[in-house]
């Protein structure tokens, strides 16, 4: 699915402004858009791996996509519960307190 999501989810270097393309894909990738026209792809992210596949909602209504902002990463750590254990389901965050 990342894979998919990759090859196939981009955007035209024409939807950005000129403000944007000279600060942000000039700068941030030399030479890669230097004979770039309007119809160029432009990545969303630089490689599948940078995709997190994340299943919520539902069907119809309840479907749901979650972008994020900017160049982040995802960050994933345990939750340390006040007794120093890691939290291992929303029960465990539920009877003790989280601390970090």
């Amino acid at each position: 699915m990342k894979r998919f999501v990759y090859e196939h989810a981009s955007v035209p270097v024409g939807i950005f402004s000129r403000r944007n393309f000279e600060r942000r894909l000039l700068v941030n990738f030399p030479g890669r858009y230097d004979h770039a026209t309007p119809d160029t792809p432009v990545p969303l992210c630089e490689r599948a791996e940078d995709i997190m596949v994340i299943v919520l909602g539902g069907a119809g209504k309840h479907s749901m996509y979650l972008p994020t902002f900017g160049e982040t990463r995802a960050v994933t750590r345990a939750l340390t519960l006040a007794d120093e254990s890691e939290a291992r389901s929303v029960e465990d965050s539920r009877a003790r307190p989280i601390v970090s």
